[in-house]
């Protein structure tokens, strides 16, 4: 679940989804059962929704019209 709406972490603007989309990597039975690296699993499309979400507010940083609109993501 996303964390978004309780405690806010601390260490940039898309902290909340880097830490989502570790928490989704860690608990995919790709690294759970299989035993392979949360890279390799993110590689082989798990968790692409938090990747691209992800993406997106990294994208938004660099962006100068997140300043009006401000950045995507949480």
């Amino acid at each position: 679940m996303p964390k978004y709406y309780e405690d806010k972490p601390e260490g940039g603007a898309c902290a909340g989804l880097k830490e989502d989309l570790g928490e989704c990597l860690l608990q995919s039975d790709c690294v759970a059962q299989e035993g392979k690296s949360p890279r390799q699993c993110l590689k082989e499309g798990h968790c692409s929704a938090l990747k691209y979400a992800f993406f997106e507010c990294r994208r938004s940083m660099l962006d100068n019209r997140a300043r009006f609109r401000g950045r995507k993501g949480y």
